[in-house]
């Protein structure tokens, strides 16, 4: 099979070619650096825990698909650890935690 020997000597030169063209990759600043998965895991498991408590799945036997559905989706983005901490902020929002907290602190004595 000596033509497969050659067209794999000709993509292996061409592909050496080409990196030789591309400049060398930084390294990321740290601000763009992922999230560590334990944070990224705690993120999930809180968004699961306020959506249990909102009755979000409302059928027990499709909760693990959902849940699996939602991890991919969400670690599709590769996070970094500023956009973990906004999206805490926007469950945090959404459940209306912050505005109990801060009625309660405006509420006459």
């Amino acid at each position: 099979f000596s033509s497969l020997n050659l067209g794999q000597a000709v993509l292996l030169v061409a592909y050496e070619w080409s990196q030789m063209s591309v400049p060398a990759k930084e390294p990321l600043p740290p601000e763009l650096l992922p999230a560590p998965h334990d944070k990224f895991l705690g993120m999930c498991e809180r968004l699961e825990a306020e959506l249990d408590a909102n009755s979000f799945f409302r059928t027990g036997g499709h909760r693990p698909i959902m849940i699996r559905n939602l991890r991919n989706m969400l670690s599709r983005g590769a996070m970094t650890e500023q956009e973990v901490r906004t999206f805490h902020g926007i469950i945090t929002a959404l459940t209306g935690k912050k505005n109990a907290n801060q009625n309660q602190d405006q509420t006459p004595a």
